[in-house]
């Protein structure tokens, strides 16, 4: 598990999700990153991932998540199964 604290730069920084490829032996291009903020979208591009948008958790309700530039939306978790095909 990489936490906010793992490394010294955070998200919008790819840093952290290129630990977690890491630590998985996966290359960055064949990981996808699901997030719910726009520096989770931000930080995936720069790591050079795939990134779904979840437009649940902990989404503030004036934020237009929709709008960030992520390869994919989903509702539910259960909408993953698709990208993981």
């Amino acid at each position: 598990m990489v936490c906010g604290d793992t490394l010294k730069q955070n998200k919008p920084h790819p840093a952290p999700l290129l630990e977690g490829a890491n630590y998985l032996g996966l290359p960055p291009n064949e990981c996808l990153y699901t997030g719910d903020a726009i520096t989770d979208i931000q930080a995936s591009k720069a790591a050079g991932m795939q990134v779904v948008t979840a437009g649940y958790g902990y989404l503030p309700d004036d934020k237009n998540p929709e709008t960030w530039d992520s390869n994919g939306f989903i509702e539910s978790p259960h909408e993953l199964e698709f990208w993981l095909q």
